[in-house]
């Protein structure tokens, strides 16, 4: 049974790289794609650098609702510029 109020992973790392999706599309905000392309010439795979970005997506989305803000696209550009670094165990770990 598919529970609204209890998405299973899967489902949440689609709606996630999807939006991820969207900005590199839209090119807004423009972080968004620097860090994309920056980590796929850093030869990180397509999917591990969605789910990298996707990992400083969530974190800004947690410090909105935490703070009960807006977005915030200078936190979000610095949980970019150090995506490697912080999320990128993170990542290794879900993928194995």
């Amino acid at each position: 049974m598919n529970d609204p109020y209890n998405p299973d992973t899967r489902s949440v790392e689609r709606v996630i790289t999807g939006i991820i999706e969207r900005q590199l599309r839209d090119g807004e905000p423009p972080e968004t794609r620097q860090t994309y392309e920056r980590l796929r010439n850093e030869g990180y795979p397509e999917r591990t650098a969605l789910r990298m970005i996707g990992a400083a997506l969530v974190d800004e989305i947690n410090h909105m609702m935490g703070a009960r803000r807006t977005f915030d696209r200078e936190h979000f550009r610095s949980l970019l510029e150090r995506v490697e670094e912080t999320y990128s165990p993170i990542v290794d770990k879900v993928s194995t």
